[in-house]
């Protein structure tokens, strides 16, 4: 398993990341959350308000630096890079 915060969710159109489904766009004024779906789990990415959600080929994509890595519930040392 992996774990990792909603603000160190990136999320983008095209290229680069893990394609997703978008389920709902929350606008709580200076961030956005952002409930999407990564083949077929749930995941909320958290976004500033300039950040713009793309309709088509939407992508998300994690900073390597703030994944955990977790087994049988445990953390798992070291860096998930």
């Amino acid at each position: 398993e992996i774990g990792i915060r909603p603000e160190f969710v990136r999320i983008a159109g095209g290229g680069v990341g893990m394609p997703v489904r978008i389920s709902k766009v929350d606008d709580v004024g200076r961030l956005k959350i952002v409930e999407v779906s990564l083949d077929g789990r749930p995941l909320k990415v958290v976004a500033a308000e300039d950040v713009e959600i793309p309709a088509l080929d939407v992508r998300v994509s994690f900073d390597p630096s703030h994944v955990n890595v977790y087994s049988d519930g445990h953390l798992l040392p070291g860096e998930a890079v």
